[in-house]
């Protein structure tokens, strides 16, 4: 027997609205998983509780994001939403782009302070990327330590002059 649409409905509450920014992707697919895993079911009699969680999600999505859903057809299972949104949200570099892009990064004309932000920005996409498409979670964790060091040496390695040597 399926849950209770009620059920259902509390336990999509936690779940963010996402309306088209990236910063919010991961966070929003993590949560979704964890729910669709635990209420979903094959099971032909729970046709409406399945209905009633997917509809759950769509309403959680909002503006662009909705706007894009919407216009490519609205999907009708978990995973094809899932897929929608990284395949329009998420960015489309794979992560040794993503690794070169920190890597090569310089302050050029920004503050130190931009330049930082901007190193700090690079670092959230590539985590995004890693936890939207690495599920061991001692992989992700291990992989989170290397490029928080290597977002480090790069601020550090791309600052200009006189700044970039004293801090070295």
């Amino acid at each position: 027997m399926g849950h209770d649409p009620d059920t259902i409905f509390k336990a999509l509450r936690p779940v963010p609205d996402f309306d088209g920014n990236p910063n919010v992707l991961t966070r929003f697919i993590q949560i979704c998983d964890q729910i669709v895993t635990s209420y979903m079911s094959t099971e032909a009699d729970n046709a409406l509780s399945n209905l009633c969680l997917l509809n759950g999600i769509l309403n959680k999505i909002t503006g662009p994001a909705a706007s894009i859903i919407n216009s490519n057809g609205v999907p009708d299972n978990w995973l094809d939403i899932r897929n929608a949104l990284i395949n329009n949200f998420a960015d489309q570099r794979d992560e040794t782009a993503l690794y070169n892009d920190l890597s090569l990064a310089t302050q050029g004309q920004r503050t130190p302070q931009e330049f930082y932000d901007h190193c700090q920005t690079l670092f959230s996409t590539i985590m995004t990327y890693v936890s939207l498409h690495d599920n061991i979670p001692t992989t992700v964790e291990a992989k989170r330590n290397l490029y928080r060091k290597s977002t480090m040496q790069a601020f550090v390695r791309g600052l200009r002059e006189p700044l970039g040597s004293r801090i070295r």
